[in-house]
């Protein structure tokens, strides 16, 4: 006899495999600041399941409504490698997942088909302390259309993912500057999108939305570039005054809890010497059909992690991209094949150029006045520099 039988059970769920697969591929993108791996907290309620994911600073939930015979009741905190197993079910089908006490223990019988037939596995159940879901911002609401959440995915290349302080002490700034925009940078790279803010809801006596800048941590845009985030309108929600810095992010079913910074050197986002840098260099007419080609042949690169060489010469116009540092007659640049690719994603034209601190420079910028900047990496101005006059001028 199944002790699972005759034991009384805490929780009783039936949920579809499909449900947990796409729960496991968005909390897969959730790195937590300690690296661990917390268990998946799964409740049945009498409208749905809700799975859950968190360390008590970040958190992340997904919901789905009780249709058929998926639902139950009680609460079970399914470890990863659990979570796994319960993922090899057969598209379509129901997992059952019940946690029945044995004598001081707990265990956890998973019941799923799998090759058309039916199997029950055993699981010990997770240990350790389980953390509670943080404190939910009050403040307030703005809706960010799906435009704006591709903002966030423009500007995602340029921020500083290898930063050594980890994904949860750099990120994408969200500054209230000319009606609001996005900013993400590092040594090298700066990017710069405007955002549409509308206000949803404001409580009285609050100050305007996003009159202070805040970053969003890398380890929170990982999941937001998740495409249930990133493909649908999200309401996001931000602190009162004198509460945890947290906002909150809610998308189609899903919602997600994150920490923020203060924007510390990102918030001096007014740059006017990028106009001037714009304005006087030579600029580079790229058609989507040569833009294509080239970022096909940056990705068919045998090794991406090699530098390639950007030569225009301003007398016939013509621009030449070749893999390696290779000297030429023109402007040239040296870039990484990763940041060259960002940019020509980016749209707009294309700028060679110099920087407030005179290194050679690649711009871009859209009408709709987004930039980017890359500047080159050191000892590539070798070929000849482009002045801020445009001229060309050998160098020394």
């Amino acid at each position: 006899m199944n002790p699972c039988d005759v034991d009384p059970c805490d929780a009783m769920l039936r949920i579809p495999a499909d449900f947990l697969r796409e729960a496991r591929r968005l909390f897969g993108r959730l790195r937590l600041a300690d690296g661990a791996r917390f268990p998946v907290e799964v409740c049945g309620a009498f409208d749905g399941i809700r799975l859950a994911l968190g360390d008590g600073r970040c958190w992340l939930e997904s919901f789905r409504h009780a249709i058929g015979r998926a639902g139950g009741h009680g609460r079970v905190l399914l470890p990863w490698p659990v979570m796994a197993d319960a993922c090899r079910a057969d598209p379509g089908t129901l997992v059952e997942l019940a946690a029945c006490r044995q004598g001081a223990g707990t265990r956890l019988r998973l019941g799923l088909r799998q090759g058309g037939a039916r199997f029950v596995r055993f699981h010990s159940a997770a240990g350790g302390p389980v953390m509670a879901a943080p404190a939910l911002p009050d403040g307030a609401s703005l809706r960010l259309p799906a435009r704006s959440m591709e903002a966030l995915a423009a500007v995602a290349p340029f921020a500083d993912w290898q930063a050594a302080a980890g994904p949860w002490r750099s990120g994408v700034c969200f500054s209230p500057a000319d009606g609001g925009c996005l900013i993400a940078g590092n040594a090298r790279c700066l990017a710069r999108v405007p955002l549409e803010l509308p206000v949803m809801a404001a409580a009285p006596g609050l100050a305007l939305p996003f009159e202070r800048p805040f970053v969003l941590p890398l380890g929170a845009l990982r999941v937001l570039l998740h495409p249930d985030f990133l493909g649908y309108e999200n309401q996001l929600t931000l602190p009162c005054p004198g509460e945890e810095p947290r906002v909150m992010f809610r998308a189609w079913s899903h919602l997600l809890v994150t920490p923020v910074l203060p924007p510390g050197l990102m918030e001096n986002d007014a740059m006017p010497w990028v106009d001037a840098a714009i304005s006087a260099s030579r600029h580079l007419a790229l058609d989507a059909v040569r833009r294509a080609q080239l970022l096909g042949w940056l990705r068919a690169l045998r090794d991406p992690q090699a530098p390639v060489s950007l030569i225009w010469r301003a007398e016939d116009g013509r621009l030449s991209v070749v893999q390696g540092r290779r000297r030429g007659r023109g402007a040239r640049l040296v870039l990484p094949p990763r940041d060259l690719a960002a940019a020509l994603e980016f749209g707009g034209t294309l700028v060679v150029g110099e920087d407030h601190a005179g290194r050679m420079t690649l711009y871009c910028r859209t009408s709709g006045g987004a930039f980017c900047r890359i500047a080159s990496l050191a000892g590539a101005a070798e070929g000849g520099r482009v002045g801020r006059a445009g001229g060309r001028r050998p160098a020394a």
